[in-house]
């Protein structure tokens, strides 16, 4: 049981009486075999992820266990090779018709203009690349918008919009982001999106939008569709009515199921990671 206690650093002692020394080794085989920081200058993941593990029973953490074998995490670090890979699956097989132009512009809705969202974040990354990724894809003309808002100083005419993200959950934001888009009667033929990582179920209602998606991973739900579904899925209906979570974030904001963590976990995901309460106090990937 060392490892559980020789990482908690300045923080409070991990309450040990409810993790057996076989969840506990299960842990450190997840975190190691995934290659996950155990801590680093601010967070003590593996700390906080026993910590949670702890206000659970037996039965729960074994759940949470199994959804964490299947969980992404994306390190900000990952971003522009992520990036990288999905635009050039979108430059390979799209068919551009003889558009040449190729406008980015982070996939903000209209109520997200001016915050500091994932989708800006990614942008001021490639900006920083820009040069370079001209220079790979030199048949195009690659240029960038900051913000959905600044189309209407654009000229639209032979132009791809390609809304960039880094994960697509729902779908919802794409949606709001079309929304405004068309309630501006902004004359775009073209849009396409492209996201690190994708629910699937994200993807396909962002196909039904009528837009093409490209991503580098897609993400199946975590429980649906999975053995032992029925039992799993009452499992963590009681976790979550343990932790308190309030109906709209049910098994994931949309009940996405998703096992994800980006710069900011999305609320996507299944709340027990990221809820941060009175009830889940030590939640292992905080959204703040």
């Amino acid at each position: 049981m060392a490892f559980g206690v020789r990482h908690m650093k300045k923080k409070k002692k991990l309450k040990e009486e409810n993790l057996s020394l076989q969840i506990l080794n299960k842990v450190k085989k997840i975190f190691d075999s995934k290659h996950w920081n155990y801590e680093d200058e601010l967070s003590d993941y593996l700390g906080d992820f026993c910590r949670t593990l702890s206000i659970l029973n037996e039965e729960e953490q074994e759940l949470i266990l199994m959804l964490t074998q299947k969980f992404l995490w994306i390190k900000e670090s990952e971003y522009l090779k992520h990036f990288l890979h999905t635009f050039d699956a979108f430059i390979s097989s799209y068919d551009f018709n003889n558009t040449k132009t190729i406008m980015l512009c982070p996939a903000l809705p209209e109520d997200d203009f001016g915050k500091p969202k994932s989708s800006v974040d990614l942008l001021y990354k490639v900006k920083g690349r820009l040069s370079s990724l001209q220079e790979k894809y030199s048949d195009f003309n690659i240029t960038y918008i900051d913000s959905p808002q600044f189309l209407c100083n654009v000229a639209l005419e032979d132009t791809i919009l390609c809304l960039i993200d880094d994960f697509v959950g729902s779908g919802e934001t794409i949606e709001r982001v079309k929304k405004y888009i068309n309630d501006n009667e902004y004359s775009i033929d073209k849009l396409v999106v492209v996201s690190l990582v994708s629910m699937s179920s994200g993807k396909e209602y962002v196909k039904k939008l009528g837009i093409e998606l490209y991503t580098n991973i897609v993400c199946e739900k975590g429980i649906s569709g999975c053995e032992n579904e029925e039992t799993n899925r009452l499992i963590m209906e009681q976790i979550e009515k343990t932790i308190k979570v309030k109906d709209i974030y049910n098994f994931g904001y949309s009940q996405s199921e998703g096992l994800v963590k980006m710069i900011r976990t999305p609320n996507n995901t299944f709340p027990i990671y990221w809820l941060k309460n009175k009830q889940n106090a030590n939640a292992p990937f905080p959204r703040s």
